[in-house]
């Protein structure tokens, strides 16, 4: 008899893994993978920072822009408002020779009918008073320094934002003029507004008010005969307690007439500031000085 027999197979031995051999291998997995994540929040801050600095820089230019179509809209405006001015004035403005001027029209002036500087400095209180030309001392015209300029024709112009604003207080507007009459002789003294329409002009000599208005809101000062400078440029002056065109923001066009009218009326008088001559700006010698407290 045949015997079949069935071999069993064996199965092979499983190799054995030594931990001592991935030890290693797990160690450097980790690392990499560390110093993987390491590396990219590091990038991920410098990307930050980069930014953050790319966002200033942006903004810093945006201002820089704005800043710089707001001074040449300004420009534009100016003197768009001085060709107004030129026309309302009959183009009468040159009168006294001189041509478009180099800065703004100041919002309030005093003209005196003199060519004595000194004389003027002394009657103002200007300490530390230096010689400047009309560009360096209509820049330094602030609420304690004024600029005094050097005559112009018969005239000498002072400017600066320290000059009494019968707004705030017409009474010491009024005493500061009489006093100043009293000191100089003949003084004229004017205000434009040309955001809130205030305007004011006053004639006085030697101690006495001629003519004087100022309207801000309402008629503050409206002393004298109309004068014939007046009467000519249509300017329209309110009785006290008279409300007339201040039922809206801006108000009645006669009352921004008066304000736009106001440099025609001092070339009338005396002489437009904005229409000195460009030598004179350049080359002329005014005072600039500190006023004292008890003067401004």
């Amino acid at each position: 008899m045949m015997r079949i027999s069935f071999g069993v197979a064996r199965a092979r031995p499983v190799a054995k893994i030594s931990s001592v051999n991935i030890l290693p291998q797990i160690a450097y997995v980790r690392d990499t993978a560390g110093a993987g994540i390491s590396d990219g929040g590091g990038n991920d801050t410098v990307a930050v920072i980069m930014l953050l600095l790319l966002a200033v820089i942006t903004t810093v230019g945006i201002s820089f822009v704005l800043l710089a179509r707001y001074h040449v809209r300004k420009r534009q405006e100016d003197e768009a408002r001085l060709e107004r001015f030129l026309r309302l004035n009959g183009g009468n403005n040159t009168s006294h020779g001189g041509t478009r001027s180099i800065y703004g029209l100041p919002k309030r002036w005093v003209a005196i009918r003199s060519t004595n500087q000194q004389a003027v400095r002394e009657a103002f209180g200007l300490h530390n008073a230096r010689s400047c030309t009309w560009e360096e001392g209509l820049a330094e015209a602030s609420q304690r320094t004024l600029f005094i300029s050097p005559p112009v024709g018969s005239w000498i112009l002072v400017m600066g934002t320290c000059l009494p604003d019968p707004h705030e207080d017409v009474d010491r507007a009024f005493r500061f003029l009489l006093d100043l009459s009293q000191k100089l002789g003949h003084v004229q003294f004017f205000q434009a507004d040309r955001v809130l329409y205030h305007h004011a002009w006053v004639r006085a000599e030697d101690g006495r008010i001629l003519r004087a208005y100022a309207w801000a809101g309402e008629t503050l000062w409206n002393q004298g005969s109309l004068s014939i400078a007046e009467t000519e440029l249509g300017l329209r002056c309110l009785d006290y307690e008279d409300m007339s065109g201040m039922d809206s923001f801006p108000p009645a066009a006669f009352i921004q007439t008066n304000t736009d009218k106001v440099v025609a009326l001092a070339a009338h008088w005396s002489i437009d500031p904005m229409t000195v001559d460009q030598n004179a700006l350049r080359l002329g010698q005014g005072l600039a000085g500190e006023v004292s407290s008890a003067s401004s």
